[in-house]
């Protein structure tokens, strides 16, 4: 399937019903089930982050970034380009393009056909994250903020289609060692709210292969 083909695949299964609570569970850490599908705190902050999907070398990539270590919750973290809500914000799209824009330097206006996916919650930080597929017909010109970013990872979506690459991991948080469900991809581990968005950006892949 060529990219075009891919693309627009994609997008006919966009328009059923997301399959984001159902992938979300199988990638949620232990101590988050009870709550997942419950309404959202009242009192929380909101972010948006922006999964961008692109043609490199005949394959799907995804765009991640790996945070600076620091002393917060998602510090040293895998994730997605984005980040918290500012005033200057027309809407949540444009948090997420901003963010990707500052952060890694993907173009706004080379992102096609931005659809919000299914939004989640963040306990210890307070976060409700709001995630937007994108599509790019090509791979973008990258460029890192480095107050924001150590590291560009161009994964290759197919590799996280294998089973082999799930398994429950123990990860060190600022609560303590946690044995959490992840995606081990070659020396990375992608847990947390990033693996719960990606199980959600796999399924839909899955259905658009399977078609």
């Amino acid at each position: 399937m060529n990219w075009p083909e891919f693309s627009e695949a994609l997008y006919k299964h966009l328009a059923y019903p997301l399959p984001g609570l159902t992938a979300h569970r199988r990638l949620v850490p232990p101590e988050r089930r009870p709550d997942l599908g419950k309404a959202f705190p009242r009192e929380r902050k909101v972010a948006a982050v922006l999964v961008l999907l692109y043609p490199m070398n005949d394959r799907v990539c995804c765009a991640l970034i790996r945070r600076p270590s620091y002393p917060g919750v998602h510090g040293g973290q895998i994730a997605f380009p984005g980040g918290k809500v500012e005033s200057e914000d027309r809407d949540l799209l444009h948090t997420a393009l901003r963010e990707a824009w500052e952060e890694v330097g993907i173009q706004a206006e080379k992102v096609e056909r931005p659809t919000e996916l299914t939004r989640l919650y963040i306990p210890p930080s307070r976060y409700e994250v709001v995630p937007f597929l994108g599509l790019s017909a090509e791979r973008p010109e990258f460029v890192l903020q480095s107050s924001e970013v150590d590291e560009l990872i161009e994964l290759p979506l197919h590799e996280l289609l294998d089973p082999k690459v799930y398994s429950e991991v123990s990860v060190h948080t600022t609560r303590g060692e946690l044995l959490v469900p992840a995606y081990q991809w070659r020396e990375e581990v992608i847990w947390g709210a990033t693996a719960m968005i990606m199980a959600e950006i796999l399924a839909l892949m899955d259905r658009t292969i399977s078609s």
